[in-house]
């Protein structure tokens, strides 16, 4: 009986996890985010760039600090679910970052991941929150577009890994938020912005690069 009684107490610390909550993000953040007073707290960020039905969906997934290679969507895939267990952050919907992350990425890497965290809602049967094929045509509209020149070498960059593809939760999720974290980076066209419109706020969307 001991034997079964320390198992199940280890299983559930593993599914419970251990972590930090991050909330006050300021001093973390690249300067030029952090001088915006909504960009100082990872709630603040979701209330101010999300549209309110979207983050009615996502205020309670937490952001936590974790053992990671970089930020990563929590709980969206089977092997999303098993490197959170591993790592000592337990089961269900977070998103992973650590204080370097928000160095690297800043706020886009946030929005990055609270996007997977909606598409992923959407191709499980919930509400969807991004037409698949509207953003392959006007994302393909916009790699041809020569006043955008460099977006679609970018994206492949970042979405085409084998750490992306092995982590995904779908065809084409990696593209669509690497573009979400893409608008506050650099200039984009308003009929790629429009794709995300149940997501995003587009009228706050403002590049910080």
């Amino acid at each position: 009986m001991r034997i079964v009684r320390a198992f199940i107490f280890i299983l559930v610390v593993l599914l419970a996890g251990c972590y930090t909550p991050y909330t006050n993000i300021k001093d973390l953040l690249p300067e030029n985010q952090a001088r915006a007073e909504y960009n100082c707290t990872i709630d603040g960020i979701l209330h101010y760039y999300f549209t309110e039905e979207a983050y009615s969906v996502i205020k309670d997934i937490p952001t936590v600090n974790g053992v990671s290679f970089g930020p990563y969507a929590a709980g969206t895939t089977f092997l999303s679910e098993v490197a959170s267990i591993l790592m000592g952050t337990g089961y269900g919907r977070k998103v992973i970052m650590t204080d370097e992350s928000f160095r690297n990425w800043g706020i886009g890497g946030i929005i990055h991941e609270y996007v997977h965290h909606l598409d992923d809602i959407g191709r499980d049967g919930g509400t969807r929150w991004v037409d698949i094929a509207e953003f392959i045509q006007q994302y393909n509209k916009c790699v041809l577009d020569f006043k955008y020149r460099g977006l679609g070498d970018y994206i492949d960059f970042y979405a085409n890994r084998w750490f992306t593809n092995t982590f995904g939760i779908g065809p084409h999720s990696e593209y669509i938020a690497y573009v979400s974290d893409y608008f506050y980076n650099k200039k984009t066209p308003e009929y790629l912005r429009y794709v995300y419109r149940k997501i995003l706020r587009l009228d706050r969307i403002q590049i910080y690069d």
